[in-house]
């Protein structure tokens, strides 16, 4: 067995660590999008899509205590897709809501990302990027399942 499985045989995901504005550092697990284990509940997470140059862009950071049921309705995650976004970043490390928000507005501070509205670095959706202020962008009709819609198996 390769050290990059877990015990079950599944591939370990990927770590990566994001600094906040305060200097600490926050680890990260990496997962598709496209592909997101249901699992997943409580967690920060950012969206994130790939540079040239192998490193990541953050699009959006988040925090949740609800993130399977989250993700379904996020109304980020079409704009993230379009803007080219490829993975969410989750971090468990939290052990409160108010440690989740902590986190969320320290990386928001230190990681300009052009989804997040309101302030601390970036740029707002409505800010130049054309359709990401626009309802339904990808032409999701609201009766149906948001995710089946955007290619997202879970």
């Amino acid at each position: 067995m390769s050290p990059f499985h877990s015990l079950f045989g599944v591939p370990a995901p990927v770590v990566v660590h994001w600094q906040g504005a305060s200097g600490r550092w926050y680890e990260h697990s990496v997962f598709p999008l496209r592909v997101i284990p249901d699992w997943i509940t409580a967690c920060n997470y950012i969206f994130t899509a790939p540079r040239p140059d192998g490193k990541r862009n953050p699009l959006y950071i988040g925090e949740t205590g609800e993130f399977d049921v989250r993700l379904g309705r996020h109304e980020k995650l079409p704009h993230a897709l379009m803007l080219g976004g490829t993975e969410v970043h989750v971090h468990f490390g939290a052990f409160s809501r108010q440690h989740r928000l902590d986190i969320e507005a320290d990386l928001r501070r230190g990681q300009p990302t052009p989804l997040n509205r309101q302030g601390s670095g970036g740029i707002s959706a409505s800010n130049g990027f054309g359709m990401l202020g626009a309802p339904n962008a990808l032409g999701i009709v609201s009766n149906s399942n948001p995710l089946n819609a955007l290619g997202i198996k879970r």
